[in-house]
């Protein structure tokens, strides 16, 4: 529990950048400001990542990432890294509630992924996404392998729709 624990901690304190390994295989780079539906996704992610035994950080910049993969979230409308990087490559998310885009980059050598959303649900929905299809993957040396890069909005304003009738 107290690994948990502190998994927990680093994930909510937007300040707090943090390790569970030395030597951490994907870094992860989240925009400073999100909601509890974002904190869900992020973690949903860490729980796949070390389901498969993949050591990661969250770290406040690009240049303080020390795996060799990493993954930039956050939203598509503000200043943040996700958006410049998104803007830089031309790449738009259509904005509209729940939208989300996942993009496959490079930076200095690394595979980076931008895990992006018009809005906070938007981002939780591109960060289950991905952290479901981390866990299909069977490849260790790639648990990126099933990611692919998409962008979609929703078909319908209304997630579901449900009738009653009486008889």
């Amino acid at each position: 529990y107290p690994l948990r624990r502190q998994r927990q901690m680093c994930i909510r304190d937007r300040n707090y950048s943090c390790s569970v390994s030395d030597n951490p295989e994907i870094s992860i780079v989240i925009d400073r400001s999100y909601g509890v539906s974002v904190l869900h996704g992020l973690t949903k992610l860490t729980d796949a990542l070390e389901a498969k035994n993949i050591s990661w950080e969250k770290v406040g910049t690009v240049e303080d990432a020390k795996g060799e993969k990493i993954i930039i979230a956050g939203l598509s409308d503000n200043n943040g890294l996700a958006s410049q990087v998104l803007k830089t490559r031309g790449h738009i998310v259509p904005e509209v509630a729940e939208a989300l885009t996942i993009l496959k980059t490079k930076w200095k050598k690394k595979s980076v992924w931008v895990i992006s959303g018009f809005d906070d649900r938007g981002l939780m929905y591109a960060l289950l996404d991905v952290a479901e299809r981390i866990g299909w993957s069977t490849n260790t040396k790639s648990p990126m392998a099933e990611v692919e890069e998409i962008t979609e909005q929703p078909a319908v304003p209304e997630r579901a729709i449900s009738i009653y009738t009486m008889n």
